[in-house]
């Protein structure tokens, strides 16, 4: 081929020298500007081949045109240095220039020394510079290309201006080992920023300028795993990248994603082996996003974290949305924080434990949170300051059986079709507060809630139980809302009935059960009490088939509401042997009040109504029963199986001023005239509440002194409960001291309104350390009357 065939050309007056070139050039070269002024332009008449070894020069000033689409290719090195003063411009020879007007810089070996392009201007060429490898291009301008840097496969980019190509502004291709370092750069107005076709994951771009692209980063074909510790920080404040390839953090790796990034997901997922860092602020949020114009949930595949990915992963200031959320096995402990994760095609978050979710806004998935732990898996989750709005589920819960996750703060619930919902059995083996939701929230059981015999299930107000089975309490349940909040156990069907689920059943051997403020109602057995003692205060037990049942304990319903209940409102009874009852029936003599019992039930300040039976005692079953009302139940107000035993309910109120329904002179009660409820032989109702003033309202006596109760259980194990009645406001301490007569606990030293009042000891003293086995003297001291209680813990 020719090289150099020299011209000169008159425009506008201007002479400029003009050098046509073309051909090979063989030996050390230098394109220098020349004339007066000093500048050259060389015209490409064909294509320029750089052979092997071989060094192009380019001078300051120097004007290099071409047409037809001639390129220039480097087999050796080019070198084109100019300054800010004066670039070196690559353009076209047209008089109205176009892209693709020439075919541009084209790189074919690696060259043995680096290639160095400086303060160049490139443009209107197909590539501007292609399949670059040992090059690097600084401080210069690239534009109107169909694209500006072409399968570029090493070398360093910095500091140019990459604008205005068709295409792309960088294209990288099939990039091996070395890798292309894109730094610093302003990428503005093409339909891509930058395309990496093939490779690993492209962490050498850093804090470029992204701004006005169809497209900021865009990555297609297979990416090699990430082996290494790598930043994914293209751009300052960050840009969008499309990925439509999964990506993989192989176990020795760990990507950190800086603020402000986006991730538009064309389907494969993120699975994370090693570690992920994304850590946005909240001002400059990382999205993880789908790539379609208009997006579905399921659009990608999520980001999935398997068993063998190290530990402390963490997304914080986070956008998770339009695929399958965020999946983590039981072995994975990370935290996900401050994140919107949102229109996820089944679950937003997935885990089996060992996550920490918190301060999160999750909405519109299927299910916010799926969590499928059991207590064969050693791990914890804790949910907390969520808001967790118009999912299908809010959280989701299954395993055989299901461990529960921490509340370590409540969370926000609303417009979730169902906020909690619990598939299989939940097992509480801890002490464990329920507590997931700020003022409570519904959650479903398909199953049984199993209060192991080392657990203590605490419930705050405000939640709702909506159960399919039971709740089988073999520890300790305490649940006490308030009277602006209850806590109420329902059924989960939408037209429920009497029956519709199983019960509260406080098992034997169990601790002391507290239920205040609660509701409980459409079951089928209702409360039913085995334990040692049961505290049921202030709470509604309504239509279910059967409300509250005592068998062979001691208890207490006080200020209660107990309605509409179809077999009995309250059954009092004992599970002895015909042989054992007949044996103290014999010892007792017929008619007695004195035949044993073995429990003591006390209900008092009541409603009992429009039961079938209100109060059902039999085998031995012997309530003290005081200051309530019954009445408005079919049957029984108060029936008495078992003619030995004599029930106590002097002062009740009977539905009406007469008194009860006694139509049987059997025993030494008779009154056939009472128009209230009926009662049964062997009930002592005389004297009963009557009329006053007001036909709504039965005449309740005041208390005249306070009362202070013997401690219960006594002697104790864990948690003992301390009782009292105030005949007025007034001023209450209460402090146990052991038995060398020092002061060890303060339970109470502050005002309290009239009535009924409780203090729990948990045998700690006031540092919170547990005491020793041993006796105990508790001291109330009220209206300056004391009372001293002798309380027994044991080991």
């Amino acid at each position: 081929m020719k090289l150099i065939v020299c011209t000169y050309v008159i425009i506008t007056a201007q002479v400029f020298a003009v050098t046509n070139v073309g051909g090979v050039i063989a030996t050390n070269t230098v394109w220098g500007p020349t004339g007066n002024p000093p500048d050259t332009i060389y015209n490409l008449i064909d294509d320029i081949f750089v052979l092997d070894t071989v060094t192009l020069t380019i001078q300051p000033g120097v004007r290099v045109q071409a047409s037809n689409w001639h390129c220039i290719q480097i087999y050796g090195r080019i070198i084109a240095c100019g300054t800010l003063q004066d670039s070196i411009l690559f353009t076209s020879n047209q008089q109205t220039p176009s892209t693709g007007d020439w075919y541009g810089i084209w790189f074919f070996t690696p060259g043995v020394d680096s290639s160095h392009l400086e303060y160049c201007i490139i443009e209107y060429a197909q590539y501007g510079i292609d399949r670059g490898q040992v090059f690097a291009i600084e401080n210069s301008l690239l534009r109107y290309c169909n694209e500006g840097l072409s399968q570029i496969k090493g070398g360093l980019i910095d500091s140019n201006e990459i604008t205005n190509n068709t295409a792309a502004g960088i294209t990288i291709g099939m990039v091996d080992n070395v890798l292309p370092v894109i730094g610093n750069n302003a990428i503005s107005n093409n339909p891509c920023g930058v395309y990496v076709d093939y490779g690993p994951m492209p962490c050498y771009i850093v804090s470029n300028h992204f701004s006005e692209n169809g497209i900021g980063i865009e990555i297609w074909g297979s990416l090699f795993d990430i082996t290494e510790d790598m930043t994914w920080n293209p751009a300052v404040g960050g840009v969008d990248c499309v990925l439509h390839s999964g990506l993989t953090i192989a176990a020795s790796g760990k990507l950190t994603i800086t603020a402000g990034n986006t991730f538009k997901m064309h389907g494969p997922l993120i699975a994370v082996n090693g570690q992920l860092i994304a850590c946005g602020t909240a001002d400059s949020m990382i999205t993880f996003t789908s790539s379609q114009p208009i997006p579905n949930p399921g659009d990608w595949d999520g980001i999935w974290f398997s068993s063998s990915a190290t530990d402390s992963s963490k997304i914080d200031h986070c956008i998770i949305e339009y695929g399958r959320g965020v999946t983590t096995s039981s072995a994975t402990p990370m935290r996900i924080s401050h994140s919107i994760v949102r229109y996820n095609q089944i679950d937003g978050i997935f885990c089996n434990g060992n996550i920490t979710v918190d301060s999160c806004q999750i909405s519109d998935n299927v299910a916010g949170i799926s969590y499928g732990n059991s207590y064969m898996l050693e791990s914890e989750a804790y949910f907390g300051a969520n808001t967790i709005t118009d999912n299908d589920y809010g959280i989701h819960m299954g395993g055989y059986p299901t461990k529960l996750p921490i509340f370590h703060t409540p969370n926000q619930f609303a417009n979730n079709t169902h906020d909690i919902y619990i598939e299989g059995n939940v097992l509480v083996q801890d002490e464990y507060v329920w507590n997931p939701a700020v003022g409570g929230v519904d959650c479903e059981i398909f199953g049984d809630i199993i209060i192991d015999s080392t657990g203590i299930f605490t419930i705050n107000p405000g939640n709702t139980f909506k159960i399919f089975f039971s709740m089988l309490v073999h520890g300790q349940l305490i649940a006490c809302g308030t009277e602006q909040s209850k806590i109420t156990y329902t059924s989960p069907l939408a037209n429920p009935a009497p029956g519709s689920w199983g019960a509260i059943r406080f098992m034997s051997g169990s601790r002391t059960g507290i239920m205040e403020h609660c509701i409980v109602e459409y079951s089928s057995w209702g409360i039913d009490c085995y334990n040692d003692s049961t505290i049921i205060r202030h709470s509604t037990i309504r239509n279910s088939n059967r409300g509250i049942t005592f068998v062979n304990t001691s208890g207490i319903i006080e200020h209660c509401h107990i309605d509409s209940n179809g077999w009995f409102g309250i059954l009092v009874t004992s599970p002895r042997s015909a042989e054992e009852y007949l044996y103290q029936k014999s010892i007792a003599g017929n008619g007695e009040k004195t035949l044993s019992r073995t429990g003591t039930v006390i209900i008092k300040n009541s409603i009992i109504s429009n039961n079938e039976r209100g109060i059902w005692c039999y085998f031995g079953g012997n309530p003290q029963l005081e200051f309530n009302e019954i009445y408005g139940n079919t049957e029984w107000g108060i029936y008495n199986e078992d003619n030995d035993y004599w029930i106590y309910a002097e002062n009740n109120w009977w539905g009406d001023s007469t008194g009860p329904r006694d139509t049987s002179d059997i025993d030494t009660l008779y009154n056939p005239n009472g128009l209230g409820d009926r009662v049964s032989d062997h009930v002592d109702y005389d004297p009963w509440i009557g009329f006053v003033g007001c036909a709504e309202k039965p005449v309740v006596v005041p208390l005249i002194s306070n009362v202070f109760n013997v401690p219960y259980p006594n002697p104790f194990v864990h948690t003992t409960t301390l009782s009292y009645e105030l005949a007025r406001d007034q001023h209450v301490k209460c402090v146990v001291y052991n038995a060398l007569g020092r002061a060890v606990r303060t339970l109470c030293d502050q005002p309290y309104a009239a009535g009924s009042h409780r203090l729990f000891w948990n045998g700690r003293d006031n540092p919170g350390r547990v005491l020793p086995a041993g006796v105990y003297w508790c001291c109330f001291e009220a209206d300056s009357v004391n009372n001293i209680q002798k309380i027994i813990k044991l080991e």
